[in-house]
């Protein structure tokens, strides 16, 4: 299988941080702030070479809302041909409402170094209230969710200054 997005961390974190989400990422659904789910995510090889590490991250960060569980068949030491796929067991555990977006990445080298050698885009919603207090009002940012995936991912993206224009409701006091 060929990996259908261009291989590259930072491609996706453009995507992710835009509000569009590749057709074949991996959705966790909608998890509860402060409760988590555990998937394995079938990770397509798109260039060939032996793993020097594992990484699980969200937005280029690791260890954060996604985390490495331990466990499926990619590992550190094995090589793999281009168009190969292994597994890896990832934990989603929102820390905060909303959309949260990241990626299992396999790389050549030891600590997320070397080449980039698979990546699988992963996203799921963290469920509950978040506050945000501004200088004249407390707005409460409460994301629409439908069958585990929030209406703004569902539909066609706006573009705004080059980025797609999420769309949620939002609540004000005062």
């Amino acid at each position: 299988m060929k990996n259908r997005c261009a291989s590259s961390v930072l491609f996706s974190a453009c995507l992710f941080a835009c509000g569009a989400v590749p057709v074949f990422a991996q959705n966790f659904g909608s998890v509860k702030v402060g409760e988590s789910g555990t998937a394995t995510i079938t990770v397509p090889v798109s260039t060939a070479g032996t793993v020097g590490s594992i990484s699980v991250r969200l937005l280029g960060a690791e260890n954060l809302d996604f985390t490495n569980a331990g466990g499926g068949t990619c590992a550190v030491g094995i090589a793999y041909a281009a168009e190969a796929s292994c597994t890896v067991k990832v934990t989603f555990a929102p820390k905060y409402a909303g959309a949260r977006n990241g990626a299992v990445v396999l790389f050549g080298g030891v600590g997320g170094t070397g080449a980039q050698l698979a990546e699988m885009p992963i996203y799921g919603v963290g469920r509950g209230p978040q506050v945000a207090f501004g200088p004249n009002a407390v707005q409460v940012v409460v994301p629409q969710v439908e069958n585990g995936i929030p209406l703004f991912l569902q539909e066609q993206p706006v573009l705004e200054g080059g980025c797609a224009k999420r769309r949620g409701r939002s609540f004000h006091s005062g």
